[in-house]
């Protein structure tokens, strides 16, 4: 009766296969770690930009963040797609062991197949599988099969997050305080947040009195975000507000001249995202002789 070093040779190999599974399976989680790392501080980094530049409204912020985590989850599962479909089954794993040492001429691949067809009851001779499988756990005795866990991948996940926690230091140490507030913002996607004021507005006169018939001329000086445009909105006392575009009379002023004015008024003027509060213009009526009388004195002499 033959003998056969085939099954502990093979559990030997399957040992070292094994081993093999678990160094690999640590790179790939260490590669996940990494390629994670750079997409959250990439999307993270993305959100906080578009957010810090046009104050999103809530509603877009609260479905943008689940569509992000879908992408990163969606991303993920494309890098990691092949370990996830049987990456570390035994075949791949001595492909990759072949494959690191050219030299086995696929050893440990074929000892595989061999030790798969005798465990099947193949009408090979037993005796020939045990000694090819013997040889091969031999001549492969000296491999270092770690050396096959491709901990080269993790290089490039490394190097893209580090890349990623650069831009976002670099971006904190230029834009902090936008970037910052933007992130609270995005912590709290139902609150609704009213965006800072960019332009400002200084109005002349403000309140005046003007006697009835005379004209009143409106300036509107604006610092900040100069816009293209600014309206004069005017009221009548319990009357509808009408809208009157202001003539540039420097780079950053406005004017609007009201002539003829003989009942009170109430004006408020808008430029870019500013408004004015609003502002009173009351006639007085003109003084007039309404009647003369003369008394003379006489001296005592006439």
């Amino acid at each position: 009766m033959p003998s056969k070093p085939s099954p502990s040779a093979w559990h030997a190999l399957r040992d070292r296969l094994h081993a093999l599974r678990i160094r690999s399976r640590r790179v790939a989680v260490v590669e996940g770690l990494f390629t994670a790392g750079a997409l959250v501080c990439v999307l993270v980094l993305s959100l906080a930009v578009l957010e810090s530049f046009l104050y999103l409204e809530s509603s877009v912020r609260l479905a943008l963040i689940p569509i992000c985590f879908v992408l990163l989850a969606g991303l993920l599962w494309w890098r990691c797609r092949g370990y996830v479909k049987g990456g570390f089954a035994d075949q791949d794993l001595a492909r990759r062991v072949d494959g690191e040492y050219p030299d086995l001429h696929d050893r440990v691949t074929v000892a595989l197949q061999l030790s798969r067809q005798r465990e099947a009851g193949s009408n090979a001779s037993p005796a020939l599988l045990d000694a090819a499988i013997a040889d091969a756990a031999e001549r492969t005795r000296s491999v270092d099969f770690n050396e096959a866990d491709q901990r080269h991948r993790i290089v490039r996940p490394a190097q893209g997050f580090g890349i990623a926690v650069l831009l976002v230091l670099i971006a904190i140490a230029a834009y902090g305080e936008p970037l910052s507030g933007a992130l609270n913002r995005l912590t709290s996607p139902l609150t609704h947040f009213q965006p800072p004021q960019r332009t400002f507005l200084r109005v002349l006169p403000g309140d005046v009195e003007v006697t009835a018939g005379d004209q009143v001329t409106i300036t509107a000086e604006v610092t900040g975000d100069i816009p293209d445009r600014a309206v004069l909105r005017l009221a009548a006392d319990e009357g509808l507000w009408d809208s009157f575009d202001m003539r540039a009379s420097t780079p950053d002023s406005y004017t609007h001249t009201l002539r003829d004015v003989r009942e009170n008024l109430t004006y408020e003027i808008k430029a870019g995202d500013a408004v004015s509060q609003p502002f009173r213009i009351d006639t007085i009526d003109r003084p007039f002789l309404g009647s003369l009388r003369l008394t003379y004195h006489y001296p005592a002499y006439t």
